[in-house]
């Protein structure tokens, strides 16, 4: 009795060594734990490939939330952070790099900000050259829309006097784009403002500072761009 008994123990040992042995090896299980990693990876790299530039946003004048991120039908996905987008053309779009800081303001507090550094300059051809990093708005993922009007206001100060070819700071709805130009800038502080209709029909509002379109920029310069802040108005 006492032998058997034994057996069927070691038999039932050597079954759960062989389960586990089976487990182990299967390639689907393998897979797909390379997979979730893979994948893991990829989403860690494209949350570090995406600037983390501040952005405030205000209703009516009381500040607001930024909404998580969300689907609007027909639309993309909006940005979370400020996106940078490339278009390089037949040339070369300028290589820049990207920091979330904190600056003193004019009035002396320390406000968020983003450091926008050319660290090479856009080669030609020129024609199709367009870089600039921006945010866009699911106006629909707020409560107190409608919405009838956008202005966006920031402090922006270069490291030194520049010209960066078809440079502006811009809103745009899905419509016409309503911008200010930042061609010639010195190495003094600059007041930014951009004011904007909505369309009726608006789902979205996107802010972008554009550092080249169609041309080349004079001299590798850090942009600092101080306090950047959205009101979005219900009223005309």
């Amino acid at each position: 009795m006492k032998s058997a008994r034994l057996l069927v123990i070691l038999a039932l040992f050597l079954g759960l060594l062989a389960l586990a042995y089976w487990m182990v090896h299967q390639p689907r299980l393998r897979l797909l734990t390379a997979r979730q990693i893979e994948l893991a990876e990829e989403a860690k790299q494209a949350v570090q490939a995406r600037p983390a530039c501040p952005l405030q946003l205000a209703v009516d004048g009381t500040p607001a939330p930024l909404p998580a991120d969300a689907q609007t039908q027909g639309l993309a996905p909006p940005l979370a952070r400020w996106e940078i987008v490339r278009s390089d053309g037949e040339g070369k779009a300028p290589r820049v790099s990207v920091q979330d800081v904190q600056v003193a303001s004019a009035d002396g507090r320390q406000v968020p900000a983003c450091i926008l550094t050319v660290d090479a300059l856009p080669e030609p051809p020129f024609d199709g050259i367009d870089w600039r990093i921006g945010y866009r708005l699911d106006l629909s993922a707020l409560p107190q829309g409608p919405f009838r009007q956008a202005r966006f206001r920031a402090d922006v100060q270069p490291d030194r006097a520049v010209t960066m070819g078809g440079a502006s700071a811009y809103l745009y709805d899905g419509t016409q784009p309503v911008g200010q130009s930042l061609v010639e800038l010195t190495a003094d502080r600059r007041a930014v403002e951009v004011t904007a209709a909505l369309s009726g029909s608006a789902q979205f509002v996107e802010v972008w500072f554009r550092l080249a379109f169609q041309g080349t920029i004079s001299a590798p310069v850090s942009l600092t761009i101080a306090d950047p802040r959205l009101d979005l108005r219900t009223g005309g």
